[in-house]
């Protein structure tokens, strides 16, 4: 947006996308909490599953790879996003 001001924008355009903002950080914690809601409910599935089958194998590595992307980060009560994988 800093951008879209310096090169003297619409100022529609520019509130346009303020608007777009601020509803993109409102949507955040919420897509947070599912991911966070899905990755457990997936870890407690597999803890079900004695056999090593494909479908489990492909399960772990999505969680892997998610714990990847979004490494680090907490939710907002400051719990941890994923919880360990065993």
């Amino acid at each position: 947006m800093d951008k879209m001001i310096d090169d003297n924008e619409d100022f529609y355009d520019i509130k346009k996308q303020r608007e777009v903002l601020v509803e993109t950080e409102k949507m955040i914690p919420e897509v947070q909490k599912r991911l966070r809601d899905a990755v457990e409910m997936l870890e407690l599935q597999l803890e079900t599953i004695d056999e090593e089958t494909e479908e489990k194998a492909r399960a772990l590595k999505a969680i892997e790879e998610a714990k990847v992307v979004y490494g680090n980060q907490n939710t907002l009560n400051g719990d941890s996003l994923f919880t360990d994988v065993s």
